[in-house]
């Protein structure tokens, strides 16, 4: 089983790390809740995954900042989409 925290997967994808299969699924899952989180209900329903580039460049620059992310809130990553 992955042990790698979901953000600290974000952050190696960021530094340009590669990963396994199973780290990109943790990744994937720990993009999906943050994107539930800080973005209105009303839009979960037209929601379509893009997939990991695309919630680099548009979702991760919008939250990687905030408290809730640096503090740990979404470091398992182990909650599938």
């Amino acid at each position: 089983m992955n042990k790698a925290p979901g953000i600290d997967l974000i952050r190696r994808y960021a530094d340009g790390e590669e990963l396994t299969d199973e780290e990109r699924e943790s990744l994937r899952a720990a993009m999906y809740m943050i994107r539930q989180t800080y973005f209105p209900p009303r839009t979960w329903a037209s929601f379509q995954w893009s997939g990991i580039d695309q919630f680099m460049h548009e979702i991760w620059p919008q939250v990687s900042n905030r408290h809730e992310i640096r503090s740990g809130l979404f470091e398992h990553g182990s909650v599938k989409p």
